[in-house]
């Protein structure tokens, strides 16, 4: 997510289509671990919702921010491959990766 959109802008495109977050919006820590470097976050957000508000979501959703459409992506706890987008294992152990 862009750093300049704002939590509220989110959390009001996901009221439009009725999830309702059962926790905060919180930034991520990026995981640098260089000295002066450990306060950047990363791009991506996380908060939690309802089990029951789940199906609402697909993959992805177009947000409007100053008249600009930016997608934003969803992903859960799994661990789903990139590559076969097959659940349990991740792509560096993909059965079916291709050279």
């Amino acid at each position: 997510m862009y750093p300049y959109i704002s939590n509220q802008t989110i959390l009001n495109t996901l009221k439009n289509i009725n999830i309702t977050p059962v926790s905060h919006l919180n930034h991520i820590k990026s995981s640098i671990y260089i000295k002066g470097y450990e306060h950047i976050s990363s791009f991506r957000h996380q908060m939690f919702i309802n089990q029951k508000d789940i199906n609402k979501l697909s993959g992805s959703l177009v947000i409007n921010f100053n008249q600009i459409p930016f997608r934003i992506f969803f992903t859960d706890d799994k661990i789903t491959c990139s590559l076969c987008k097959t659940v349990g294992h991740t792509s560096a152990s993909c059965k079916k990766q291709t050279l």
